[in-house]
């Protein structure tokens, strides 16, 4: 009897140490005290490479736009027209021309403001020009001058650091020339138009005008001005199908006094200057310092490690012209760290929809 005893009293030893191991075990394997988790240096590149796209990536949709009078007794310069979301079918006859609803411009300007569309015009030769004012006014064209009525549409924009980016855009190297004032309302856009004769009247083709419409979700035009000019003819636009020899009958420029063709839209991506920049200012609910570590927490980086991201533009030319940027400001490597580097080519994207093409340096240790 005393030896059962003896064996029973080890069992219970063998079995309530078991369960202590297995506890203390329990407790290493979920909350690991002490133990620092180890990232590998592709894993750290990836992380900051996807919250540097993710917060800066930006994008504008251009549309190529073409205008001409339907038939010489529509010409005009200026005139005013305004792009319907109709279209006509020009080799109709007197009895069948009647105009269906078409949605290719509806598209690109609806749900978008003024701050969100820019309109280009874009010369045939050296020597054209569109007659009348309709040229953007360089002194009205400023980001604190179009946020301060637009403030909902300007959240979270630095106007002032924004007007500082757009002024390296201004040089010639990365303008783009024509911007011009237009009109909008509702899903009606209306814009400045020369419509002139064809010079070779044997040719049956129209004498067309060109121009490029863009639009974004974030703000690219900072002169919200309207067409103010009244003495001056008004035309309706329609888009076409079918084709027919120009001049067009008076059927079709009864009803359709202008023609449109819009080309095929094109959707531009890139880094956006001031988002980057923008960085800096960053915050978040959880207490965290602005800028540098309220990034590092909403990208999930580790707080122990650290990183940098230098953007530098690259030579277009002969062009000495440089665009560079750094995130964050005042932070190096300590000596005999080992450091990990990642660099790919990318393009800063401006409001102007031009691409500025740039390299991106990532370090991390």
């Amino acid at each position: 009897m005393l030896n059962k005893r003896g064996i029973g009293n080890e069992i219970d030893w063998i079995i309530g140490t078991g369960l202590f191991l297995l506890s203390v075990v329990f407790i290493f394997v979920i909350f690991r005290p002490g133990i620092t988790k180890v990232y590998d240096s592709k894993t750290l590149l990836d992380i900051i490479q996807d919250g540097f796209n993710n917060d800066t990536e930006w994008s504008i949709t251009t549309a190529p736009l073409f205008l001409y009078p339907s038939n010489e007794t529509n010409t005009a310069n200026p005139a005013v027209v305004t792009l319907a979301s109709k279209e006509i079918n020009i080799s109709c006859d007197s009895s069948s021309c009647q105009t269906s609803d078409f949605e290719g411009i509806t598209k690109i300007i609806t749900g978008k403001d003024k701050i969100n569309i820019r309109v280009y015009y874009i010369k045939r030769d050296r020597n054209d020009r569109l007659s009348g004012n309709f040229n953007i006014d360089k002194n009205k064209d400023k980001s604190e001058i179009a946020c301060s009525t637009e403030e909902e549409k300007c959240k979270d924009i630095d106007p002032k650091l924004l007007d500082e980016t757009r002024e390296l855009y201004q040089l010639p190297d990365f303008d783009r020339e024509g911007d011009i004032l237009y009109n909008l309302t509702d899903s009606l856009i209306s814009i400045p138009a020369r419509l002139d004769s064809p010079i070779d009247t044997t040719a049956k083709q129209p004498l067309k005008t060109k121009y490029l419409i863009s639009s974004s979700n974030r703000p690219i035009n900072f002169d919200i001005s309207n067409i103010t000019i009244q003495n001056v003819k008004r035309y309706l636009a329609c888009s076409k199908k079918d084709s027919s020899d120009w001049p067009y009958m008076g059927s079709v420029a009864s009803k359709c006094p202008v023609i449109y063709e819009l080309g095929v839209t094109e959707t531009l991506s890139g880094i956006d200057l001031v988002s980057f920049l923008t960085l800096n200012q960053t915050e978040l609910e959880t207490g965290c310092s602005k800028g540098y570590d309220c990034i590092k927490e909403k990208w999930k980086f580790p707080l122990s490690r650290d990183f940098t991201i230098r953007i530098e533009s690259l030579p277009i030319g002969g062009s000495q012209i440089n665009i560079s940027a750094l995130f964050p400001g005042k932070i190096s490597p300590p000596p005999n760290a080992n450091v990990f580097i990642r660099q790919f080519n990318s393009f800063i994207l401006t409001e102007e929809s031009t691409r500025v093409p740039v390299v991106v340096r990532i370090a991390t240790w």
